[in-house]
C-alpha cells in the first residue's frame, strides 16, 4: 500500500464544521438550546 493509499482522516481544509443555536422559550424563560450543527463545504 502507498502511501496516497492511506485513507485520510478528519475534515479536509475546505470543510468547516457550523455549530448552530435554538432560542426556546418555557414559560418565562428563553433557553438556548445548541442542538445543531453541520458542515459546508465540499466532500
Amino acid at each position: 500500500m502507498s502511501l496516497s493509499d492511506s485513507p485520510q482522516w478528519g475534515l479536509q481544509s475546505d470543510i468547516t464544521p457550523r455549530f448552530g443555536a435554538r432560542l426556546v422559550q418555557e414559560g418565562k424563560r428563553l433557553h438556548y438550546l445548541a442542538d445543531r450543527a453541520g458542515f459546508t463545504g465540499e466532500l
